[in-house]
Formats: structure tokens, C-alpha cells, sequence
């Protein structure tokens, strides 16, 4: 329904729809595009412009499973992803272009599946840093969260594909090596610092698998001594056999001298896993 100032419009119709043009920003935008042969990825910029938005305002993907491939022509306002949906490949108008449309908005949630396959990993990486770059600009911290997520499991991927030959380059093979342990680590850990369950049953899990380990030393060791063990004060976990001089005394002075070691190295083992989990689970807890 148009209001009477606007009833005297051109009409237009098309497939039974009638329409009215209304000369406004974007019909003279498109007007100058039109003169000028200018393509759509180039921005024009009307100064004192104070149209609205032209296309649709809001589009959501809530728990689509299966999505082969997905592009956006809608110039949607609002572009909203959640509920873990699952897209091989996803593509949109707005950021094909070298310049993107900065009011364009976007929601995606950190569980979200985009190319789980990774077909497409590189195509992905470009339009996760096109929209980072724009949700950096408007300090949408969890946007760029989301996408960090995204672009770490990209990087991971595309470090696992290089082909690396000790034969070739042994320096090269190892720094290889260690950026592949290093995303693997992540990954096992806390998921690129997203899931904070899983350092959490790591941390304790081997927490109380290495203080189990005295039983190899100690035929007395019963399970209430394992619980005393593993229920030492905070303060006490890095004392791995301070604490077991002083729940067995003599039979711990009876121990030889490797045995004692090897019980040392146990608890310093037991120091740098608490720390490297603790330091995981930290990290997902603030992100």
C-alpha cells in the first residue's frame, strides 16, 4: 500500500506482482551504474544519502544438517547461524567484492559446521577474514571468536597437507613436526579453546592416573592410600614424594635410589601436565 504522495508512481509488474519504482538513493545508484556501465563491485558512495535498507531483513539457519552449497543474493540485513548447521560450502554477494558492505551483519555461533570436510578450505579462510575484518571494525568480540575457531581449523588442515621430507630439509621436518604437535595439542585439549570439559577430564584424569603409580613401589598401596594421595592439599601437588616420604616413611627410605628418581620424574611429570591442562582450560574459560 502506498501512501497519497506516492500514489502518481511509475508502475511496473512482473510474473503477476506489480510494483512501484520510487526514485530514491538506490534507484539513482542504479541509475549511475547503469550510465557509467559501472559493475556491481564497485561502491558508489552518494554523499547526504539517508535511504533504508533495500532487500530482505533478516535470514536464520538454526540446526540444518547436510546444506551441500549455500550462496547468498538476498542482501539481507541480518545473516544469523546457530544451532550447529552443517554447510560444505558457503559463499555471499556482500564479500565478493574487494570491498565489502560494512552494515551487513552477521551471527555464527562457535559450534557451527562450515566445510567439515574442508573442500574448499581455501575459499573459506578469504571470507572468514573478509568478515573478521568487518566484525573487528564494529568490536564484535564474539563474531571474531566464532571465526578465530573457524580459521584455527583451517590452518590446522592445511599444515596437516604440506608434504615435508627429512630427507630434504631436517630443519624444515621439524619445525613441520612441531607446528603439527602443537595444533594437535590444541585441538585434543580444548578444541582451538572452546571446550572446556575436555582439559578438564585431561587434567584430572591424569592427575589420578599418575598418582596411581606408586602401587609399582609400594604393595601396601591400597585404594584409601591412593585417595589420601590424590586428596593432598594444592599447595602439596607439586611435593609428589615429599608426600609419599610422609605417608610411608621407612618403606620409602627402603626404595633404591633409581626407584627414588623414577618417582621424581613421575612428579614432575605430573607438574607440567596439571600446568599444560590448567593453562587449556584457563584459556576456554575466558573465551
Amino acid at each position: 500500500t502506498l501512501p497519497e504522495e506516492k500514489a502518481q508512481l511509475q508502475k511496473v509488474s512482473w510474473g503477476g506482482r506489480e510494483a512501484h519504482i520510487v526514485r530514491d538513493d538506490f534507484y539513482y545508484e542504479a541509475m549511475i551504474r547503469k550510465s557509467y556501465g559501472l559493475p556491481e563491485t564497485v561502491r558508489v558512495d552518494i554523499p547526504d544519502a539517508h535511504s533504508g535498507h533495500i532487500g530482505l531483513r533478516s535470514i536464520s539457519l538454526i540446526g540444518n544438517k547436510g546444506i551441500e552449497n549455500l550462496r547468498f543474493r538476498c542482501n539481507a540485513e541480518y545473516y544469523v547461524f546457530q544451532g550447529m548447521n552443517n554447510i560444505n560450502s558457503l559463499g555471499f554477494n556482500e564479500f565478493d567484492s574487494d570491498s565489502p558492505k560494512i552494515n551487513t551483519k552477521i551471527y555464527l555461533s562457535p559450534r557451527e559446521k562450515i566445510d567439515p570436510h574442508f573442500h574448499n578450505p581455501l575459499h573459506h579462510r578469504n571470507l572468514f577474514l573478509s568478515i573478521k575484518e568487518i566484525a573487528s571494525k564494529k568490536q564484535d568480540t564474539r563474531l571474531v571468536n566464532s571465526l578465530d575457531k573457524q580459521l584455527e581449523r583451517i590452518e590446522y588442515f592445511l599444515t596437516k597437507e604440506q608434504e615435508v621430507s627429512l630427507c630434504v630439509d631436517g630443519r624444515q621436518w621439524l619445525e613441520y613436526w612441531q607446528d603439527r604437535i602443537l595444533y594437535e595439542w590444541r585441538r585434543l585439549s580444548s578444541d582451538f579453546y572452546r571446550s572446556w570439559l575436555r582439559p578438564l577430564i585431561m587434567v584430572l584424569g591424569g592427575y589420578m592416573a599418575l598418582n596411581y603409580l606408586p602401587w609399582f613401589w609400594f604393595e601396601c598401596f591400597t585404594f584409601s592410600d591412593w585417595a589420601e594421595f590424590s586428596l593432598r592439599p594444592i599447595q602439596k601437588i607439586p611435593f609428589y614424594t615429599e608426600t609419599l616420604s610422609e605417608l610411608f616413611e621407612d618403606k620409602y627410605n627402603n626404595i633404591s635410589r633409581g626407584g627414588k628418581n623414577f618417582l621424581r620424574l613421575i612428579g614432575l611429570i605430573q607438574v607440567a601436565w596439571v600446568a599444560l591442562c590448567g593453562f587449556a582450560f584457563t584459556k576456554s574459560i575466558k573465551r
